[in-house]
C-alpha cells in the first residue's frame, strides 16, 4: 500500500520501521517541529525523524495542518504524532495505533495512567480516526499484563512492539470496524505535580508513581533528590537509585556512604 505515516516519539518509529520492512510504500512522513533540549543549545530530532532520514523518506514537519490537503495515498496511518487531524484528512483511509484498550484511557497519557491506576493489563488497538478523540471504531487489539515491579519504559517498549504487530495485521486484512461500547476513561497528560514523590500518598500508590512517571523529585535530612527507582518492603518505599543535583544516578547505600 502507499502510506503516509504521521508520528514523531519512539513509540511510533517501532510501527513505522515494522510498516518499511513488511514491504508498504512509505511515501510521505510527518512529524512534529523538531525541539531544543533543556539547556536550549542543541536541537533534538524525534525518532521518527531519525528513521527516516536515515531510510531516505520524504520528511515534512509542518507546524499546523490547517488549510492544508493531505497526501494522496491509500491509507494514513498515525501513531503519537501529537495533534488532530483536520477534519479534511479524514475522508479515506486514516488509522491510529493507540496503547490502550479503547474505550479505556482515551488522551496522550494512557500508559502512565494505565500503571498510576493500578490496572492488572492494558493493551494497543488500531482504530479508524474521527474528529473526536480516540473515538472511533476499532479494528484490532491485543492485551497484555502490567508486571507489578515493571516501570514505564518497559511497559512502552513491550506495548510499541505490540502496536506495531496489530497495525501489520490490520493493513493485511482490514478486519470490519467494532464501534466502541461502554463509558471511556481520560489519560490525561501527567501534570508538573505528579513528578514529586507525595507523603499524602501510600507507598503503593507513590511507587506507581515512580514506576509511571519517574525520576521523582523528593527530599531527604533536607537535600534535594531525584528518585529513580525503588522497591516496596514491609509496607514502606525504599530507595534503590538516586541521583543528586549534578551528580549521576547512583545506588542508594553508595549515596548514604558519600554523605556520612
Amino acid at each position: 500500500m502507499n502510506i503516509a505515516f504521521m508520528g514523531t516519539p519512539a513509540f511510533a518509529a517501532v510501527s513505522l520501521n515494522a510498516l518499511l520492512e513488511a514491504g508498504h510504500n512509505v511515501t510521505a512522513v510527518y512529524c512534529q517541529p523538531d525541539k531544543v533540549n533543556a539547556r536550549g543549545k542543541k536541537i533534538v530530532y524525534g525518532a521518527v525523524k531519525t528513521l527516516a532520514l536515515e531510510r531516505g523518506l520524504p520528511l515534512y514537519q509542518p507546524d499546523t495542518l490547517k488549510g492544508t490537503a493531505p497526501p494522496d495515498v491509500d491509507a494514513i496511518i498515525v501513531v503519537a504524532y501529537g495533534k488532530l487531524l483536520p477534519e479534511n484528512w479524514l475522508t479515506g483511509t486514516a488509522i491510529n495505533v493507540h496503547a490502550s484498550l479503547l474505550p479505556k484511557w482515551r488522551g496522550s497519557a494512557p500508559i502512565q495512567r494505565a500503571i498510576l491506576n493500578g490496572d492488572a493489563e492494558t493493551g494497543v488497538c488500531t482504530m479508524a480516526i474521527e474528529r473526536e478523540l480516540d473515538a472511533g471504531g476499532v479494528y484490532l487489539s491485543a492485551s497484555r499484563k502490567i508486571g507489578d515491579d515493571e516501570y514505564f519504559n518497559e511497559l512502552h517498549d513491550a506495548l510499541a512492539d505490540l502496536g506495531a504487530d496489530i497495525l501489520i495485521e490490520t493493513l493485511k486484512t482490514m478486519p470490519p470496524i467494532i464501534p466502541q461500547a461502554g463509558n471511556f476513561t481520560y489519560a490525561a497528560p501527567i501534570q508538573k505535580a505528579e513528578r514529586a514523590l507525595n507523603p499524602d500518598k501510600s507507598a503503593i500508590e507513590n511507587y506507581r508513581r515512580l514506576r509511571a512517571i519517574g525520576p521523582l523529585n523528593c527530599v531527604l535530612d533536607g537535600k534535594a533528590l531525584k528518585l529513580h527507582r525503588a522497591h516496596i518492603e514491609n509496607g514502606e518505599l525504599i530507595p534503590d537509585i538516586v541521583q543528586a543535583p549534578g551528580g549521576k544516578a547512583i545506588d542508594f547505600a553508595a549515596y548514604l556512604r558519600g554523605r556520612r
